[in-house]
């Protein structure tokens, strides 16, 4: 069987705050995924979609919510910087209907995640200054 690939049609911003020099802060935006590259983007209900929310309006917000086409969503609070002492976790969330649809059953699975010695900042930091020498590196060659 052949792999499926997905690759983006389509990117739009649909909402959007400029700041007083005219740089973005604030933006709400959508893309949309085909499985082949020539496939004109749609909008039917079993497309995909990803929609995100990104801002410095909103401080320290670090949640993110993923939706899957499989009536399944992972839920992650402080993602980006983590709180001192706390594991990361994410939740994994799914709904499932009783017999002739009377309730909704929800299910909710915490995952810890144990390998946080190093927040994202630091990796960041850590990585930059890879780069920094990697340049320096570079010159030196050049010279």
């Amino acid at each position: 069987s052949e792999e499926e690939v997905v690759v983006p049609t389509k990117a739009r911003v649909t909402l959007f705050r400029l700041n007083e020099n005219g740089v973005p802060i604030d933006a709400t935006c959508m893309v949309h995924f085909s499985t082949t590259k020539n496939e004109a983007p749609s909008f039917d209900y079993n497309q995909r979609v990803l929609t995100f929310h990104c801002s410095f309006i909103h401080s320290l917000r670090q949640r993110v919510e993923i939706y899957g086409t499989k009536q399944q969503s992972i839920q992650m609070t402080d993602f980006v910087i983590p709180q001192k002492g706390k594991p990361h976790t994410y939740e994994l969330v799914s709904q499932s209907l009783t017999d002739r649809d009377l309730f909704a059953i929800p299910t909710t699975v915490t995952v810890n995640n144990t390998n946080n010695d190093l927040s994202q900042e630091v990796l960041m930091w850590n990585n930059f200054a890879q780069y920094c020498r990697a340049t320096d590196n570079n010159a030196e060659d050049e010279n």
